[in-house]
């Protein structure tokens, strides 16, 4: 979940990079607007996309050689307290409380809205509503406009025709999509980030859209003598927000793009590419999983002066082959840190199965990479020491498996 949740990260500001560096200052809005929604919701999906052909030209084992680990039966069965469970856990804990949070914050502003429209006087229109409010702060919410009923008609006028392209083009749509994945994803930067990006071309639009049937000086003017305030609820379009008045008219006043510049959207393409290889390349636990499936277990019994060598082949299944008595693998020792988590599951199953055995104080244990790509483990007793110990009087039947 973690590494699915850093490459949404790191989708996400590769095509954040690209909007700012190259299409932000384009005067095609609605492509910039399909831009961000489609590659936000992309950030998400290319993750979870494999493309095998990817994956049949990798190499199929690594070797990692770590510094040596040495490891005891001793070592593995200490009760030691489960840090990475805790940590899961905490993490977890605070993941959900800060989606309940962000739940509660986005239904206490929803709520506000709400409350506005129930108590305010409300004047239906042809595909909107007008609702008229003690404030001077003008915004839209679908098809509801708020309004200040002090205004004069001459700017009510222009507030609406401008507030009219947001509720035409379903611009809170966009804005509940993105306050939908800072809800969930409550700790993603990236989220507020494209919001914000979101909102500022809706303001582009409506204002590309207002100046075509009123004069453009008549709008500047407009939008700068009435000081509206600013309403702090970020799924809402208000007419006035201090901090991009400026970008809006600079943008008024911007050269439309040549046509010839939406070629620049098609570096999203090699983008693409570049993701789906990079997500197709890894391998994720799926693929350990299914390469050290479970298997019929070997017991490989050595001589030792107490055994003939021989092959015996176990009922039970796992992730490892035994090498009792003496017998060695053929391959290149490991350390504990080489194991899968499933293999260290089984192992550390092994390992407490085995402590309480009367022999214990004289096994020793080391992994082994085989040449086939399997692994095994390697029992060693100490015999001598053994024999040497007066409670020991019986080592026919020491539990080996």
């Amino acid at each position: 979940m973690l590494d699915y949740l850093v490459k949404v990260l790191l989708f996400q500001t590769l095509f954040l990079v690209i909007y700012d560096l190259v299409l932000k200052k384009e005067t095609f809005f609605q492509w910039n607007r399909g831009y961000l929604l489609i590659t936000s919701l992309m950030a998400y999906v290319i993750p979870l996309i494999k493309i095998r052909k990817v994956e049949e030209v990798l190499p199929q084992d690594y070797v990692i050689l770590l510094p040596e680990i040495v490891l005891s039966p001793q070592t593995v069965i200490k009760e030691q307290f489960d840090w990475s469970s805790f940590l899961f856990t905490a993490l977890t804990w605070i993941v959900v409380i800060g989606i309940i949070v962000a739940c509660a914050l986005f239904l206490v502003k929803l709520l506000k809205v709400l409350e506005l429209i129930q108590t305010s006087e409300i004047k239906k229109e042809n595909g909107y509503h007008l609702v008229y409010i003690d404030s001077n702060s003008p915004f839209s919410f679908f098809s509801y406009i708020f309004l200040d009923k002090n205004l004069s008609e001459e700017s009510k006028q222009r507030i609406i025709a401008h507030e009219l392209v947001h509720v035409e083009q379903r611009h809170s749509l966009d804005l509940l999509f993105f306050e939908l994945q800072r809800m969930v994803i409550w700790f993603n930067p990236f989220s507020y980030i494209y919001q914000k990006r979101i909102a500022e071309l809706h303001e582009y639009i409506a204002d590309s859209k207002s100046i075509k049937i009123m004069d453009k000086a008549d709008y500047f003017q407009n939008m700068l003598g009435v000081a509206f305030g600013t309403q702090k609820i970020s799924f809402i379009n208000p007419f006035f927000r201090k901090s991009l008045i400026k970008k809006r008219l600079a943008m008024l006043n911007r050269q439309r793009s040549k046509q010839l510049f939406k070629f620049k959207y098609l570096l999203l393409l090699p983008l693409l590419a570049g993701m789906l290889i990079y997500t197709s390349c890894e391998k994720g636990d799926e693929a350990i999983v299914n390469k050290n499936s479970k298997r019929l277990i070997t017991l490989h019994m050595g001589g030792d002066g107490i055994l003939d060598k021989k092959e015996i082949q176990s009922k039970k299944e796992g992730y490892f082959d035994m090498y009792l008595f003496g017998a060695k693998p053929s391959g290149k020792e490991i350390t504990y840190t080489d194991l899968s988590e499933n293999e260290k599951e089984d192992f550390d199953k092994y390992m407490l199965k085995i402590k309480n055995s009367d022999h214990v104080n004289y096994f020793s244990h080391k992994l082994y990479l085989m040449n086939d790509g399997t692994k095994s483990i390697m029992q060693h007793i100490d015999w001598k020491e053994m024999k040497a110990d007066r409670n020991s009087k019986d080592y026919s039947n020491v539990n080996v498996v």
